[in-house]
């Protein structure tokens, strides 16, 4: 669950997405759709991260020097089950997203927005553990 030591609150946690979006938005970023989010649908159900990576890859852990100690040392497939754990936990509708994948437009990153707020609260970073 939420750790204060781990940056505070709930709260501060969405001023400073807040003030992430805004950074983007100011950089011409946010015309279209909703680039701060980049591709952290690949990440969810019926992505494609989920379709492309091989059963090595499955279970190899991530190894970027600059992700959270949170990501560090986790496989794709652990964090793929957690993702699916927080979907459920949360009451949003795995089914849904998997529909939502080939929409266009932002819906998707609306939709699936409070589980990343919630992986941010969990520890982890924006980029490059959640977008790339």
């Amino acid at each position: 669950m939420w750790n204060r030591q781990r940056g505070g609150t709930r709260r501060d946690l969405l001023k400073r997405i807040d003030r992430e979006i805004a950074a983007h938005k100011r950089r011409e970023l946010g015309r279209d759709g909703w680039p701060y989010l980049n591709n952290f649908h690949c990440r969810l159900p019926g992505g494609l991260y989920r379709k492309i990576l091989g059963p090595d890859e499955l279970h190899q852990p991530y190894g970027d020097p600059q992700a959270s100690r949170k990501l560090r040392g986790m496989t794709p497939a652990r964090l793929f089950a957690l993702i699916d754990r927080l979907i459920e936990e949360l009451g949003l509708d795995a089914r849904k997203i998997r529909r939502l994948q080939s929409a266009r437009g932002r819906e998707i990153y609306d939709y699936a927005f409070p589980l990343y707020v919630r992986l941010r609260q969990a520890g982890f970073k924006h980029h490059p553990d959640l977008t790339s």
